[in-house]
């Protein structure tokens, strides 16, 4: 009984501080209202199915990619590069950065192993080091080049580009999340599948721009001809020039999360 009751307070406290870092996230516009909505939801979620430990990997993501998104933030609005509403996610982004995350830790939950843990981390960590590459790779002094084609350039933000320095940022990010999480617990035994989550989070971040190269929608504004990710550009519709119409940028950073969980899982589980 006493168990019970300490785990009852436990996630009460755990509820009250995610409540105050989810009102905390949206005052200081690193989510929106439906952003910060879902991502208490999912925060939630995880931490009835596999622990406050791995929603701290969670909180550990949103601070580092809010952090990266507010960085220079007049500087990115000037190269017309900036995340709208002032860096603020929405619930697709939220969604879509979390939502492999979310569904790992309830299969932990179904069947508790440390594998799982470690897909979890390689998920947050592939999340994380998208956004840093995009965000710090937005400083770069040199412009991007196609991921799968070197020799063409790319104006910043469009997906598909990297950089040496975006490239440094993203193995930085998926480090400090595998470290992290090493660090809290999560990841059983720490060094070899710290590396292991680091690794994937990295490459799971080329998957992204690789597809982001090939199907993710490309427009071209019909009003200052720049090319663009939006359907919407300077008031008036894009036209369409390569990609798939329905995959935007949500959609592909979903979908880099998922195949980094498989192939981490994949080797986790096979080893």
């Amino acid at each position: 009984m006493l168990i019970g009751v300490e785990a009852t307070l436990v996630n009460l406290l755990g509820g009250v501080i995610l409540l105050a870092i989810t009102a905390a996230s949206y005052r200081l516009h690193a989510t929106d209202l439906w952003g910060s909505v879902s991502g208490f939801g999912m925060g939630l979620l995880i931490a009835l199915t596999s622990g406050w430990a791995w929603v701290a990997v969670l909180i550990a993501f949103l601070a580092l990619g809010s952090a990266a998104t507010k960085y220079r933030y007049q500087f990115k609005l000037s190269i017309h590069a900036a995340e709208e509403k002032r860096g603020a996610r929405g619930i697709r982004n939220v969604v879509a950065n979390g939502a492999v995350a979310a569904a790992v830790s309830v299969l932990n939950f179904v069947r508790p192993s440390p594998e799982f843990a470690v897909l979890y981390v390689a998920a947050v960590a592939s999340a994380a080091a998208d956004t840093l590459a995009t965000e710090i790779g937005l400083l770069s002094s040199h412009k991007p080049v196609m991921i799968n084609r070197p020799s063409s350039t790319l104006a910043p933000g469009i997906s598909g580009g990297v950089t040496l320095l975006g490239e440094g940022a993203a193995l930085g990010g998926a480090l400090a999340m595998a470290l992290f999480g090493a660090s809290v617990g999560v990841l059983h035994p720490p060094l070899p599948y710290l590396l292991l989550a680091a690794v994937g989070g990295f490459l799971g971040c080329n998957v992204d721009s690789l597809l982001g190269g090939s199907i993710q929608a490309l427009y071209r504004c019909q009003v200052c001809g720049a090319a663009t990710e939006k359907k919407v550009h300077c008031g008036q519709p894009s036209t369409w020039v390569k990609g798939v119409r329905a995959v935007g940028n949500n959609e592909v950073n979903l979908l880099s999360d998922l195949i980094t969980a498989l192939v981490v899982g994949a080797i986790a589980f096979a080893v």
